[in-house]
């Protein structure tokens, strides 16, 4: 065990951009150590209250210095040691904190076309009974004024404006110390993906399982299971007071998808308009990160 272990990389999201699986990925590289929290969230919430994130992220959430650095205690030697929080991308704070202890960290983002990762987040929401409207466009406006019911803010529209939050990073850390990823990219050749990115963080290349689906997006196709997994019921009181907490944590991984078929298509109307928000930042981010983003700007699928 190395007892001054401490992280050298860090995955910044975006949220519902593929970051779990890409963890997961990594986690299994010999000479990769990961987190065994995912979203510890610390450098967004140092000496704070996780009050802006849903109960499940807010109990898993490590605030104090000392616990942060216990996440690390395990590793024996990697070379590359990392964690991944996906509300480090968005944070002020996250940005300065990362830079001011790891100002030499190798930073790495995935940004998803930002309709369809707004629309990913509020199906999996309504899935699990964390939101009450019933389309995108009512969701971004009750998140806008604050009535959002999963607990988070800002989770919707403001998480898929990307370029001003790179260019802090860019400035802050350099742009060769921010590797950018597209979603699509990883989605269509994961491997290809992750060989580029095991030379940036220093390691050897490696294949690791890919079986094991992650995060997977829809909706329940029965009431029964969805309110089994996400409402006060005996089965579920019964189980926390039986299993440990681990055990139950898996459990509930492995049947909380059982059921999912796949949600139905993102409507063109809300897909115009949010494209018209979205337009002029895609337009920046394009030009910040030299990639063609023209499918970003399609009309709608």
């Amino acid at each position: 065990m190395t007892a001054t272990a401490k992280p050298n990389f860090f995955i910044l999201g975006a949220a519902k951009a593929g970051t779990t699986a890409l963890a997961a990925y990594l986690a299994q590289h010999p000479q990769i150590y990961m987190s065994p929290v995912k979203e510890p969230h610390f450098f967004a919430l140092e000496n704070e209250k996780p009050t802006f994130l849903d109960p499940g992220d807010a109990a898993r959430a490590v605030t104090h210095w000392s616990d942060y650095l216990g996440l690390f205690a395990d590793s024996h030697g990697e070379i590359a040691i990392g964690e991944a929080s996906t509300t480090y991308l968005h944070s002020a704070k996250a940005a300065a904190g990362i830079h001011e202890r790891f100002p030499s960290a190798r930073l790495i983002v995935i940004l998803r076309q930002p309709i369809e990762r707004a629309y990913s987040a509020f199906v999996m929401y309504r899935r699990e009974n964390r939101e009450d409207n019933e389309n995108l466009l009512a969701a971004i406006e009750h998140e806008h004024l604050g009535k959002h019911y999963s607990g988070e803010e800002g989770v919707y529209l403001n998480r898929g404006f990307y370029s001003q939050p790179l260019m802090r990073y860019f400035n802050l850390f350099g742009r060769d110390n921010v590797k950018v990823y597209l979603y699509e990219e990883f989605q269509q050749q994961p491997q290809v993906m992750l060989n580029d990115l095991h030379c940036y963080v220093g390691v050897d290349q490696f294949q690791p399982n890919m079986s094991v689906a992650h995060n997977v997006g829809g909706l329940h196709k029965t009431r029964t299971l969805k309110s089994l997994l996400t409402r006060p019921n005996p089965v579920r009181f019964l189980a926390r007071s039986l299993l440990p907490e681990a055990l139950r944590i898996g459990v509930r991984e492995r049947i909380k998808y059982f059921d999912l078929q796949k949600a139905p298509a993102i409507d063109a109307e809300t897909w115009s308009v949010l494209l018209e928000k979205y337009r002029e930042d895609i337009l920046s981010l394009q030009d910040l990160i030299g990639r063609d983003l023209a499918h970003w700007l399609r009309s709608a699928p």
